[in-house]
């Protein structure tokens, strides 16, 4: 967390100084050190967690976290440039019934199906 606060509060001082970012009017170069010191010195919460090894996995994890899927991975059975199957409950019966149903869709069928919970362009959406 020290790394970062020190790493933004060093690109932001390098803007001032380089004259890409403005200060608001009235405000001497003498008064923003005074501001970026006083900022340093606070305790940040940024939540800094380890480094992948690799990025594989990284989108998955954010488009869940974010969004969610239509539809769970476990879900799809098979895929082929023609047609994709995929498993589903059977009309009328609770979540904890075995009794699942195999679905077989073409490729463009499937991508109408798996884009329906996309909202339009300008629509608002909440996460919670």
């Amino acid at each position: 967390m020290a790394v970062c606060r020190g790493k933004l509060l060093a690109a932001i001082d390098a803007a001032v100084r380089g004259g890409m970012l403005t200060l608001p009017d009235g405000m001497p170069l003498r008064q923003w050190a005074t501001l970026r010191n006083k900022l340093g010195r606070q305790k940040w919460h940024v939540p800094i967690r380890e480094r992948y090894p690799h990025g594989t996995g990284v989108l998955t994890y954010w488009a869940r976290y974010i969004r969610g899927g239509p539809m769970a991975n476990q879900r799809l059975v098979s895929c082929t440039p023609e047609a994709v199957t995929l498993r589903y409950r059977l009309d009328g019966e609770d979540v904890s019934s075995p009794r699942q149903g195999l679905l077989t869709v073409s490729m463009a069928e499937f991508i109408r199906r798996d884009l329906l919970p996309v909202p339009e362009p300008g629509t608002q959406v909440v996460r919670c």
